[in-house]
């Protein structure tokens, strides 16, 4: 572990400096993002912006070529660094970034084959036409995700956190600007050819930046090291298992939606599932500097316990701060988004966020046994996710009510994530109260307080009103988080500058 190896400090701050460039590019994403969706849902309408989002599901069948190439680039490609292999660790990256443009290619060739009968199934007949359109952009820009995605990982694993960073802010920039541009031109299939954009920028901005910090010349991936993908082939092969169960989860629920209760379902369910995950991404990137980390140093398990009750309590308190403030900004944000507080997203929003929040405490250990090289907890903890959707399905409920549904969901998302726990404290025990914040019972009982009074406020009064009153119960929010934060400082007096 890097602690043990390099000294507390100097880990700890390599540590947190890239905790901070990771949490900065979710929180640019995060802001992005938020304006290309209140574009896109003021634009487009329920429907349009509700068959993108089922659209997005069929597409992503295409990430069944992903072999958890991006967490096995990071923790490989930081293992051959860690013991002066570059050659090594260059030889992986390219394998890993040509065998996944191929295999991502070949299947989304596949998908788009299909799709007359994989699009009749699932998506209204009066909106088939649009969809056969719009898919094969969609394929295109996840193919091209996919293969950067494999590249970012090689800068993970060299801890250049800072520099991915500002890859993927710029081609989120892409997508938003694209979006706002080719929109009004081209309606629907403007999204598609930002997004082909957005993923161009990606895989190249990468592949340039990846190229100069390991130091060779190749501009593009010549070849396939056998030796070298069969190191990852059990690593991979637990994550095509979870891809498939990803991928069949999410489609599997969002057409359940479209069934049950009708294509603008959909597009609500996107609207509240992505915005908590784009809140969530920057203490998940914060959580993932753990797996390269380590990786680099398994022998110090001292170190890890340490580092993993300080990731934890750290974890648990942003998780506290950031969600919180989400209840109580929920209806404001209804009103940006939408011109008008809608109850239904509202309802489905806070549940959606409920079950994201508590599936962020599980973060430290998910990214902890990663590195530790470990991944079958984790397709346990997936495989329950989508045994919960599946009962969903055949139950009875929800027949025209997006609320059942959507609560079944939260439950199967927080039932899933707690079962990589159990696989983290087989292998290390440890001790829950570590791993909380002191003081955050209070904070919670308030922040529920105070989401239920803007939830009442925001309805019925005017925009100005609106904005005072939920700038007050963050105010309110604020001060109750005082107790917890005052004891975090006492526990952790490094906390601002770092994980360790």
């Amino acid at each position: 572990m890097s602690e043990g190896r390099s000294g507390g400090s100097g880990a700890g701050s390599s540590l947190g400096r890239n905790a901070l460039y990771s949490a900065a590019q979710a929180v640019g994403t995060a802001v992005l993002l938020f304006v290309a969706y209140r574009f896109l849902v003021r634009n487009l309408g329920p429907d349009d912006f509700g068959l993108w989002a089922l659209l997005i599901s069929v597409a992503g069948i295409a990430r069944l070529a992903d072999f958890g190439v991006g967490a096995a680039a990071s923790r490989f490609v930081a293992f051959d660094l860690g013991r002066d292999a570059r050659d090594d660790a260059v030889r992986l990256l390219q394998s890993l970034a040509l065998v996944t443009a191929v295999l991502s290619a070949s299947l989304a060739i596949l998908v788009e084959l299909a799709s007359p009968l994989i699009l009749a199934a699932v998506v209204p007949a009066p909106a088939l036409e649009a969809a056969r359109s719009l898919l094969p952009l969609m394929l295109a820009n996840l193919v091209l995700t996919m293969t950067g995605t494999a590249i970012l990982g090689g800068l993970e694993g060299a801890q250049r956190f800072g520099l991915r960073a500002a890859i993927v802010i710029l081609s989120n920039v892409v997508f938003v600007a694209g979006c706002m541009i080719l929109t009004d031109r081209y309606g629907l299939l403007g999204v598609g050819l930002a997004q082909v954009l957005q993923g161009v920028v990606l895989a190249v901005g990468a592949w340039v930046a990846v190229r100069s910090v390991l130091g060779f010349r190749d501009w593009w991936p010549r070849s396939v090291s056998v030796r070298q993908l069969r190191r990852v082939l059990n690593f991979g092969a637990s994550f095509q298992v979870i891809a498939v169960l990803q991928v069949a989860t999410e489609l599997a629920f969002k057409a359940l939606l479209t069934q049950r209760v009708g294509l603008p379902a959909a597009g609500l369910f996107e609207i509240a599932q992505r915005v908590p995950m784009l809140v969530r991404a920057p203490l998940v990137a914060a959580s993932q500097v753990l797996l390269p980390a380590v990786a680099r140093g398994l022998d110090d398990r001292t170190s890890f316990e340490r580092m993993y009750a300080r990731s934890c309590r750290l974890v648990g308190f942003a998780t506290l701060v950031t969600f919180g403030a989400l209840f109580l900004a929920w209806p404001l944000l209804t009103v940006l988004l939408l011109g008008h507080f809608d109850r239904d997203l509202y309802l489905v929003a806070i549940t959606i966020a409920a079950g994201w929040g508590l599936n962020l405490l599980a973060a430290p250990a998910y990214f902890s046994l990663l590195g530790m090289g470990s991944t079958a907890w984790h397709v346990a903890s997936h495989a329950v996710i989508a045994l919960g959707v599946l009962l969903l399905a055949f139950s009875p409920i929800g027949s025209g009510n997006l609320g059942p549904l959507v609560l079944g969901y939260a439950v199967a998302l927080v039932s899933g994530s707690y079962v990589v726990f159990i696989g983290l404290y087989r292998r290390v025990p440890w001790k829950m109260r570590d791993c909380l914040p002191a003081g955050a019972g209070i904070a919670t009982v308030a922040a529920l307080l105070l989401a239920a009074a803007t939830s009442w406020v925001i309805p019925r009064s005017g925009s100005l009103l609106q904005w005072l009153a939920t700038g007050l119960a963050l105010a309110l929010f604020a001060v109750s988080l005082w107790p917890s934060w005052r004891r975090l400082r006492q526990d952790l007096p490094a906390g601002l500058r770092g994980l360790a």
